[in-house]
């Protein structure tokens, strides 16, 4: 599991600035998975409303970052990995994203 000092390594910031936002890893990773959750859900109430989903870029964006950020929390960077760990975070946010895409363009509900 990782541990909030390589949260902060990894962040570059230092304690207090994290205690200041945050209570501890756990907090971070909640409102972290919440604020996703909330995009995900405007985008998809986008969706089912007729509007533009391909063209909100920011969304994506932003679904981009936070998913960064929740695997960065949940890969602990002194896990033995036999690829980089930066090329396995952006394989799974890639993936994840053409999914999340296919999902929301296409007619399946």
């Amino acid at each position: 599991m990782i541990t909030v000092e390589e949260i902060l390594r990894e962040a570059n910031i230092g304690r207090p600035t994290f205690y200041a936002h945050f209570t501890d890893k756990d907090d971070l990773l909640r409102r972290s998975l919440e604020r996703l959750r909330d995009l995900l859900l405007n985008v998809r109430e986008k969706s089912l409303a007729g509007g533009p989903v391909k063209g909100d870029e920011e969304v994506w964006d932003a679904i981009d970052e936070l998913l960064n950020n929740i695997l960065r929390l949940s890969l602990s960077p002194s896990l033995a990995l036999t690829l980089p760990r930066g090329l396995i975070i952006r394989h799974i946010v890639s993936t994840f994203n053409a999914v999340l895409r296919w999902w929301f363009e296409s007619d399946q509900t």
